[in-house]
């Protein structure tokens, strides 16, 4: 699946797709790909998946943020 697929299907509600974003910004190492996997992995979180709840927490709670 491509980004621009993964985007879609996020939006469309597909947790799977909002974790694989959030983990493919993630390992970016950026500011900005941080930013922008939080957002992902915040949508997830909003669903009660544990993995995105877990990463999410961890995010806050470092430097990252």
């Amino acid at each position: 699946m491509t980004i621009e697929e993964a985007k879609q299907m996020a939006t469309q509600g597909d947790i799977r797709a909002m974790c694989s974003l959030g983990d493919f910004y993630i390992k970016q190492n950026t500011g900005e790909g941080i930013r922008e996997a939080s957002k992902w992995y915040e949508l997830a979180a909003r669903k009660n998946v544990i993995y995105a709840i877990h990463i999410t927490c961890l995010l806050y709670t470092s430097d990252a943020a």
